[in-house]
C-alpha cells in the first residue's frame, strides 16, 4: 500500500465543503479535521452537524482520518480534577463525533505547563507536580481503545510537557507497553523546542510512533532554531531523508501537513504553498500518494 497524504481541513479552504472538494482535486483520500467546521472546532458540532458532515465525507469519498482535538492540552496548574473531567466528559464528546465520522485516530495534547516555558524538563515538571498525569492519558487511551478508536498523543510547542526526545521517552516508559497510545510527533513543534529534527532522533521516537505531522521552516544557521516559515523544499531539516526512514518502517501510513510555524521570509511567502509541498513529496517519493 502506497503511504498517503493527509492535512488539516483549513489548509484545504476555510470552508468545509470546499475543503473536502478540494481534497479531491489533489487526490487525497483522507482529512485531518480540527477546527472552521461551519464556524466549529470539531468537538463542538452538533450532533446534526456532525451527521451533515459524515454525508459529505461520504458523498465525496474522503475519509477522517484524525479527529484533532485539544483534550488533555490543558495547563497542569489546572489540577487533576480538571483533566479528569476532560477525560469524562471531552473524551465521551470526541466519541460521540469519533462514531458518526469513524477516524481512526482521535488526537490528545501534551499538557502544558508554567514550569516548562521556563526551561525546566517536562519530565521533572509532571513527575513532581502532576505524577497523576499518566494515568490520566492511560484512562483516556482506554477509554478510546474500548470504542473501536486509536487515541495519539501530539507534542505541541514551547511549555508543553514533552519539549524533548527525553521526555518522550520518560511518559511513554511511565505509562508502559500496554497502554494503547501512540505518539504524533509534530517535527517543528518538537524543534520549536531546541530539537532540531534529525534521523536520530527519529529513531528514538519510532518506538511509539504512528502518526507524523510535516512542516517546513527555515534555520538562519545549520541545525540552528526554527526563524523563518517555509515550504517542505526549503526547509532546514532533512526532509528526505526522515520522510524515507518513515516510509520505509511503516510507521505512519498516513503522513499529515501543517502549516509552517515561524516569520514571514524576506522574500516573502512563495504562491500555492499547500499544492507545492504535496508536489515536492510525490517527486521525492513514488510510493507516495
Amino acid at each position: 500500500m502506497p503511504t498517503r497524504l493527509t492535512l488539516l481541513n483549513t489548509m484545504a479552504d476555510r470552508e468545509i465543503a470546499a475543503a473536502v472538494l478540494r481534497c479531491r482535486e489533489w487526490g487525497l483520500h483522507w482529512i485531518d479535521l480540527k477546527d472552521g467546521i461551519w464556524g466549529e472546532a470539531i468537538l463542538d458540532l452538533a450532533d446534526a452537524d456532525c451527521a451533515r458532515l459524515a454525508e459529505l465525507l461520504d458523498r465525496h469519498e474522503v475519509g477522517a482520518y484524525c479527529l484533532s482535538s485539544p483534550l488533555l492540552g490543558d495547563p497542569l496548574e489546572k489540577g487533576r480534577a480538571a483533566f479528569e473531567q476532560s477525560v469524562s466528559a471531552g473524551v465521551e464528546r470526541a466519541l460521540t463525533v469519533a462514531r458518526r465520522l469513524r477516524p481512526r485516530f482521535i488526537r490528545l495534547l501534551a499538557a502544558r505547563a508554567r514550569d516548562c516555558a521556563d526551561g525546566r524538563p517536562g519530565r521533572d515538571v509532571w513527575r513532581t507536580q502532576a505524577p497523576w498525569l499518566p494515568g490520566v492519558y492511560a484512562e483516556a487511551a482506554r477509554r478510546i481503545r474500548e470504542a473501536g478508536f486509536e487515541a495519539t498523543l501530539e507534542n505541541e510547542t514551547r511549555g508543553c510537557v514533552l519539549a524533548s526526545v527525553e521526555d518522550v521517552e520518560a511518559l511513554f516508559t511511565e505509562l508502559g507497553e500496554t497502554v494503547p497510545l501512540s505518539l504524533t510527533w509534530d517535527i517543528q513543534n518538537l524543534w520549536q523546542c531546541g530539537v532540531f529534527p534529525s534521523l536520530d532522533v527519529y529513531r528514538r521516537l519510532q518506538p511509539r510512533l504512528a502518526y507524523v505531522h510535516l512542516k517546513g521552516g527555515r534555520a538562519v544557521t545549520p541545525g540552528g532554531p526554527l526563524k523563518w516559515r517555509s515550504p517542505l523544499e526549503q526547509a532546514s531539516w532533512p526532509v528526505q531523508a526522515i520522510v524515507e526512514a518513515v516510509i520505509r518502517d511503516g510507521v505512519s501510513p498516513v503522513l499529515c501537513l501543517n502549516p509552517s510555524h515561524g516569520e514571514a521570509p524576506p522574500e516573502g511567502d512563495p504562491p500555492d504553498g499547500v499544492a507545492r509541498d504535496l508536489a515536492f513529496l510525490r517527486s521525492l517519493f513514488e510510493d507516495i500518494a
